[in-house]
C-alpha cells in the first residue's frame, strides 16, 4: 500500500525527492509514523524526521503527516535566533574580500586596504550541491589557496561569540589579527571563543581573516553567532532510521536515531518522545551542551532481572493504587501476573489457562470471587516467552498480551477498589512456569476528565521523584486553571496556574499555610508555523494552530523561499494577510511594521486578534512566486497548553509545550499531585504521572 511520498515545495523535499526509514507505532489510540526525508549525506545536512499521524494502520496520508519536521539539524534554530555577524548588519551584507594570491603585508589587520580584492559569498567551493545547505556554494574557487577578509561591527552589547566553521583544507582564522582557530585537514564545527579570544572583539570595527586551502575536495565557509548570554552546542545533524521504544520504567517513550556530531563519522542518539495529549513531540536533537534539563531515561520503581521461578508478590516496594507491572512468562499450563494484591481475600490474578486455550481476569474483593475468561488466538504457542503488561489506576485495570490489547477485552474500569492499594506479583499453578524479568512503576498515565468551577482533585503517592505531565484545554482569557505539581496538605504545597487575564503562568509557594514565595512566567512565546499543504499553493500560503491563539506579531524571512540571495526590503509589501476565527477569515490591519531585532526579518504588529489559522496571498494575480515559507508568530495566548512538571527531591522543573520555564528551588517532604481550576471548566487530557526511580548497579 503506498501511503504517501515526500512533496515539492516542503521541508521534504529541500534536496532529493527521499522517504525512508519508516517506523508505525500505537500510543493513545493513535498510530504514527515516523519517517525520513531529504538526502541523508552531510553533503546535503538536510536528513530530517517527519510524523504522520492516522486513527488506523493504513491510514496514514499526505493530508496527516505534520507540516513540520519533529527532529531536525540543530543549525536551523541556530540561525533562527542568532545573528551571524559575517551575514547581518544593518542589512543583508553576505560579500567577503578574497584573492586567490598570498597578500603581502599584515592582511589580518582591520587597517589593511583590500581594494583591490575581489568580493564574494562566503560558501567558496569547487562545484554546487543542489540544496545543500552545509555545501552551499556561494563563490566558484577552483584554485589551490584562498585568503579571506570580513568587517563587521559590533557593540557592548555583543555577546559571547560562536565560530562556525566548514573546510576540507589547512586552514586559519584570526580575529583582529589574533589566531581564534587553527586546524589541518577537513571539518565541520563550532568553536565557542573563551574569555581571552572573546576579549580580542572590539567596540565598532572589526575583522575576520581566513587563510584556508583545497584539501581532498574544496570547499569553505564559515559564520560568526552572537550568542548573547548563551554557547552553541556541537552541530547535529541528519537524523535518521529512527525507532520509538518504551523507557526501562514502561511508562517513557525514547527515539533512538542516529545521526551526525561536526564532521565525526554517524553515532547512535536518544531523545525523549512526548505526547502533547495525541501530538507526537521530541525533546531533541540534543547534544552535550544543550541548555536545558535533557535527563537519562529513568528508571522503574524496582526491576527484578533475569530468568526466576514464581517469586509471588513484590517485597518491600510502597503500595499503591496506580502502578505498571509488566513481566515475560513462558508456562505450558497455568500461570501469570497477580495484578493486585492486598491480602487473600483483595487480590486480582491475569492468567493463561493451557487447558481452556484462554486467558483470564480472576479477582475476589472482600472475599467475593469474579472470574471473566476469554479465548486466545488459534496460533498461541505454549512452552514460549510471552509479555503481560498491566496498568493499574484506582479501580481500572487494562491489560495487555504481547504488545497489544488482551483479546476479547482490554479495558476493566471497575475491576478494583479505587483507594485500596496494593503491589502486584506473578504467580504459578503448575510450579514450572517461568518469568523472565520484572518492572513496577508506580504512576498512571492518559486520565481524561474535566473540572467544574473552583473544584480540585488530588490524585497520586507520597513521592519525591517523579514526573507529572497532562494538556489542558478550553481555557478563555478569564479564568484560572492548572496543577500542584507539589502537594503535600492543604499548608504545604505548590500550585502552578494558567492565569487568561495575565497571561502568565503563576506558582505559588505554600509552606505552614503561608505564601514563601510567587513566581510568574510570561506564556507569550515566538512559535515558528510550517505552511499546511491542504491549504497552500504558489499564490496562497495558509497556517493553521493546533489551538485557537491570540496574537500580536508576524515575522517574516527577508530571503525569497526560492533564492535566499535574493533579500526583500519589506517581504509583508507582497502580501494580503488574514486570520481564521470562527470559520470566517478577517484582514489583519498593521499597526506598525519594519525590520526585527534579527535583521533577517521583518516584522509586523496589530492590534491582537484571535486566531485559528493564518494566510498570505499575493497581492499580484500574476505573482506565482512562493515569497516565503516559515513564518514567525508571537503567540499572546491560547486555548490549550501542555504542562508538565518533574520533581527530583528538592528541585522542581517546570515544561510549557516542551519549553522549559525554570528549575525551582523547593523544600518539601515527600507529596502527591494535583489538579485545580477558578473560573471555568478546563479539560485535562493525555495526563501521565510516574516515579523516577533510583539507578542501580
Amino acid at each position: 500500500v503506498c501511503q504517501f511520498a515526500s512533496l515539492p515545495d516542503t521541508w521534504e523535499t529541500m534536496d532529493n525527492r527521499v522517504a525512508e526509514g519508516p517506523w508505525v507505532m500505537k500510543y493513545r489510540d493513535r498510530y504514527y509514523m515516523m519517517y525520513n526525508a531529504n538526502h541523508t549525506s552531510t553533503e546535503w545536512g538536510n536528513y530530517q524526521l517527519g510524523v504522520a499521524e492516522a486513527d488506523s494502520p493504513l491510514g496514514f496520508q499526505n493530508g496527516n503527516k505534520y507540516s513540520y519536521p519533529v527532529v531536525g539539524c540543530n543549525q536551523t534554530q541556530l540561525e533562527e535566533k542568532q545573528v551571524d555577524l559575517l551575514r547581518y548588519g544593518r542589512t543583508y551584507e553576505p560579500l567577503f574580500a578574497y584573492t586567490e594570491s598570498k597578500p603581502e603585508g599584515d592582511w589580518t589587520k582591520v587597517t589593511y586596504d583590500d581594494s583591490g580584492w575581489a568580493r564574494g559569498e562566503t560558501g567558496f567551493s569547487s562545484r554546487e550541491v543542489k540544496g545543500s545547505t552545509t555545501r552551499h556554494l556561494g563563490t566558484l574557487w577552483d584554485t589551490p589557496s584562498l585568503w579571506l577578509r570580513k568587517t563587521f561591527s559590533a557593540g557592548s552589547e555583543t555577546g559571547n561569540l560562536a565560530l562556525r566553521v566548514a573546510h576540507d583544507g589547512d586552514t586559519r582564522i584570526y580575529l583582529n589579527g589574533t589566531i581564534v582557530y587553527e586546524k589541518q585537514g577537513r571539518d565541520y564545527c563550532i568553536v565557542n571563543l573563551d574569555k581571552k579570544l572573546r576579549a580580542a572583539l572590539k567596540e565598532g570595527a572589526n575583522l575576520l581573516a581566513v587563510e584556508t586551502n583545497k584539501g581532498r575536495s574544496q570547499f569553505f565557509d564559515v559564520s560568526l553567532f552572537d550568542m548573547k548570554d548563551g554557547i552553541a552546542d556541537d552541530i547535529l545533524m541528519t537524523p535518521g532510521q529512527p525507532n520509538i521504544l518504551r523507557g526501562p520504567n514502561g511508562f517513557e517513550w525514547w527515539l533512538i536515531y542516529m545521526a551526525n556530531k561536526n564532521d565525526e563519522h554517524r553515532g547512535q542518539y536518544i531523545n525523549r518522545v512526548q505526547f502533547f495529549d495525541k501530538t507526537l513531540f521530541v525533546d531533541g536533537i540534543t547534544g552535550p551542551r544543550t541548555a536545558g534539563y535533557h535527563p537519562e531515561p529513568s528508571m522503574p520503581t524496582l526491576a527484578v532481572k533475569g530468568e526466576t521461578a514464581s517469586f509471588g508478590v513484590l517485597k518491600e516496594v510502597q503500595p499503591s493504587v496506580a502502578y505498571l507491572f509488566e513481566t515475560g512468562v513462558k508456562t505450558e499450563g497455568g500461570a501469570g501476573v497477580i495484578a493486585w494484591w492486598k491480602d487473600a481475600d483483595n487480590c486480582a490474578y491475569v492468567g493463561l489457562d493451557a487447558g481452556n486455550r484462554s486467558w483470564y481476569l480472576r479477582t475476589l474483593v472482600g472475599g467475593k470471587e469474579n472470574k471473566e475468561s476469554y479465548a486466545l488466538p488459534e496460533d498461541f504457542r505454549w512452552g514460549v516467552y510471552h509479555h503481560l503488561r498491566i496498568e493499574r489506576n484506582g479501580g481500572c485495570l487494562k491489560i495487555w498480551l504481547d504488545e497489544i490489547p488482551t483479546p476479547g477485552k482490554h479495558v476493566f474500569a471497575e475491576a478494583l477498589p479505587a483507594e485500596e492499594a496494593g503491589v502486584p506479583g506473578v504467580f504459578d499453578e503448575t510450579k514450572s512456569a517461568l518469568f523472565e524479568g520484572a518492572t513496577y512503576t508506580i504512576g498512571f498515565d492518559d486520565v481524561h476528565f474535566q473540572l467544574s468551577e473552583n473544584e480540585e482533585l488530588l490524585k497520586g503517592d507520597f513521592l519525591n521523584d517523579y514526573e507529572f505531565s497532562f494538556q489542558l484545554s478550553g481555557l478563555s482569557g478569564q479564568d484560572k486553571a492548572g496543577s500542584y505539581p507539589v502537594y503535600v496538605d492543604k499548608d504545604n504545597y505548590v500550585k502552578a496556574q494558567f492565569d487568561g487575564i495575565t497571561r502568565m503562568l503563576e506558582v505559588t509557594a505554600v509552606k505552614k499555610g503561608k505564601t514563601v514565595w510567587k513566581k510568574e512566567f510570561p506564556l507569550g512565546c515566538l512559535q515558528t508555523l510550517y505552511p499546511d499543504v491542504k491549504y497552500t499553493d504558489f499564490i496562497e500560503k495558509g497556517y493553521r494552530f493546533a489551538a485557537p491563539a491570540w496574537l500580536d506579531t508576524l515575522y517574516l524571512n527577508r530571503h525569497e523561499a526560492g533564492n535566499k540571495s535574493e533579500f526583500a526590503d519589506d517581504m509583508f509589501g507582497k502580501f494580503d494577510i488574514e486570520y481564521l476565527n470562527g470559520g470566517e477569515w478577517h484582514p489583519i490591519e498593521n499597526k506598525d511594521r519594519g525590520i526585527a531585532e534579527h535583521p533577517a526579518y521583518n516584522y509586523c504588529t496589530f492590534t491582537p486578534v484571535k486566531a485559528e489559522g493564518i494566510r498570505f496571498i499575493n497581492k499580484e494575480a500574476e505573482d506565482l512566486e512562493r515569497h516565503i515559507y516559515k513564518i514567525g508568530v508571537h503567540e499572546l495566548w491560547k486555548e490549550s497548553y501542555n504542562f508538565r512538571a518533574v520533581r527530583r527531591a528538592d528541585k522542581l522543573y517546570l515544561f510549557v509545550d516542551g519549553r522549559e520555564l525554570g528549575a525551582l528551588d523547593i523544600r518539601y517532604p515527600a507529596s502527591r499531585i494535583g489538579f485545580c481550576s477558578e473560573g471555568g471548566s478546563p479539560v485535562y487530557s493525555g495526563t501521565l504521572y510516574y516515579h523516577v526511580g533510583q539507578r542501580r548497579d
